[in-house]
């Protein structure tokens, strides 16, 4: 590979992570280094580390060739930002485009703003813990200095930060394409975003925006279109339907639509032919809608959900439209039902054996090709479960069991997903009081093909002494590759087993008795050296350090 030449190699190295290049390729040769040292396009993700390759990855890389940089705080009251800046050397980071920052702590997000080179920046990611008011005003000047720049395009907000974009005056926001808002926003000021955002092509709105807001609009933004927004995604919209028809209203030249909306109890969740006047009348270049409605309501009346689904089913929707939905709901009490288009548009999907889904030809239109990464499993009984299509693209999968194992838990999973591609694995257990061996057995299996996995999670409410025992066995069967572990244990002798077993651990987090916790506590003070212990109730969570060398 070192006769190639370097321009390809540098090609290739953008396609690797950090830890990769700098921990594996650069110790192969004098050539290598040589290569290596020449990079100047790193990607350097500092999230999940353990403190040994968080350290050296600081001490080997050089401000100047990094182009993106991530940074978290993975607990809350962690240090890994503060301890990333004395590495930093902020000033030479000259070459960076993107700048991701999660769950930073206002007094270290100042310092990072103020001492960083960020004039070449294109994308910033952010999201804040707010500190006391003395840091507020300093913070607040730092940011919008930021997202004022020329060459900002991509802008990612998680905190709520709407008090700086009220200040930010038109035309300033000009070169955004691409903003993502994770917080509910008030629609007048998202207005005087629009207003200000000349280029903005895709606007995401992840926690919707509340209706008590429209009292403050002023009357020129209800005359006002924004043709430029063709994009737009409200995700986790809680409130009545109208807020959404209002902002549809002012961004009528969408050409792509998706809405995942939980319905009001009180409210009737709206029916296709609500959406099919909208789109006809607001929306006429729209061209692509995907949805996710559901809703939990006091019985509800089969034959109303029948009918509602048949105003899903006329020939706008199927034959000019070419929009197929489906109707799913909870088999026994009709207490929930959710109503979703093909192929699934939700991050996150949850399967449940008590849903049913009416009948429909829509069913036939489903697709692997669906958005879902994170799955959700619910058994509690023993029953037939209406199928699905396989979610390619899942990385997560939470299995929750209540009070009865399903012995089929492993077909099932494999209908599902594909378990050499899961990242992370998460196993809730609730009153389970039978066949609990059974459920160890299989999911020991589904771990041991999980090629890929580093985040494993075992956890629940209400374990009886059986339970305990089962899970003492899976100790000796964790994947050595798992850098993130979350499991219950109800012995000082489990912490070392396990550690023996997963020596590549970066963090883990074990839920026991408070009595236990103190106990966790002095073991990793006398047994390793700088591991970072935060204690919760009846939980500890540790970012390891060293361990000590037995004398």
């Amino acid at each position: 590979m070192d006769t190639l030449p370097v321009e390809i190699i540098h090609r290739i190295f953008d396609h690797l992570d950090a830890q990769t290049i700098l921990f594996s390729i650069r110790c192969l040769s004098r050539s290598f280094r040589s290569i290596v040292n020449s990079y100047e396009r790193f990607t350097l993700d500092l999230k999940g580390l353990s403190q040994q390759d968080f350290h050296l990855l600081c001490r080997l890389i050089k401000p100047e060739n990094v182009i993106s940089l991530s940074l978290s705080n993975e607990f809350k009251h962690s240090d890994e930002i503060v301890s990333f800046c004395p590495y930093s050397r902020h000033k030479q980071f000259t070459r960076l485009r993107r700048l991701t920052l999660e769950n930073i702590d206002e007094g270290p997000l100042k310092f990072l703003l103020r001492e960083s080179n960020l004039t070449s920046l294109t994308s910033f990611p952010v999201k804040f813990r707010r500190g006391d008011d003395r840091l507020a005003k300093t913070t607040e000047e730092f940011l919008a200095s930021i997202i004022t720049q020329l060459k900002l395009e991509k802008l990612e907000f998680l905190s709520n930060i709407h008090y700086i974009f009220a200040k930010v005056d038109c035309p300033v926001l000009s070169t955004i394409r691409y903003l993502s808002i994770g917080y509910c926003i008030s629609l007048h000021i998202l207005c005087h975003i629009l207003q200000c955002s000349l280029h903005l092509h895709t606007l995401i709105l992840k926690n919707g925006f509340g209706p008590w807001y429209l009292t403050n609009m002023p009357k020129s933004y209800l005359s006002t279109t924004f043709s430029q927004v063709q994009s737009l995604t409200i995700e986790n919209m809680y409130n009545e339907i109208d807020t959404v028809d209002e902002l549809l209203s002012l961004t009528s030249s969408l050409n792509y639509l998706k809405i995942i909306f939980t319905c009001n109890q009180m409210k009737s969740m709206p029916d296709g032919h609500y959406w099919e006047i909208l789109i006809q009348s607001k929306l006429i270049q729209l061209n692509k809608f995907e949805f996710f409605f559901d809703q939990y309501k006091f019985i509800k009346p089969l034959e109303e959900l029948e009918s509602m689904k048949s105003t899903f089913q006329t020939s706008f929707w199927v034959e000019h439209k070419q929009w197929f939905v489906v109707c799913e709901y909870e088999g026994t009490s009709l207490f929930y039902y959710r109503f979703y288009t093909l192929p699934i548009c939700t991050s996150e999907f949850k399967c449940k054996r008590s849903l049913k889904r009416l009948p429909s030809s829509a069913v036939t239109m489903m697709t692997e090709n669906n958005t879902v990464k994170s799955i959700h499993e619910y058994y509690n009984k023993e029953e037939a479960m209406i199928t699905y299509p396989r979610f390619v693209k899942a990385t997560d999968l939470t299995i929750g069991v209540n009070q009865k194992f399903c012995s089929s838990l492993l077909s099932l999973i494999y209908q599902k997903v594909d378990v050499t591609k899961l990242l992370k694995i998460t196993l809730n257990i609730n009153n389970v009081d039978t066949m609990a061996e059974d459920l160890f057995k299989n999911f020991v299996l589904c771990i041991e093909q999980a090629s890929n996995l580093s985040s494993l999670s075992i956890c629940g409410r209400h374990i009886n002494s059986q339970t305990y025992s089962n899970m003492r066995n899976i100790y000796s069967v964790l994947p050595r590759q798992i850098k993130h572990l979350e499991i219950q244990i109800d012995n000082l002798n489990a912490v070392e087993e396990i550690l023996m077993r997963c020596n590549n651990l970066s963090t883990v987090k074990f839920d026991a008795e408070n009595l236990l916790i103190k106990e966790i506590t002095q073991w990793f003070i006398n047994n390793t050296i700088n591991s970072i212990c935060w204690k919760y109730y009846q939980s500890i969570r540790v970012w390891l350090g060293k361990k000590r060398k037995s004398n």
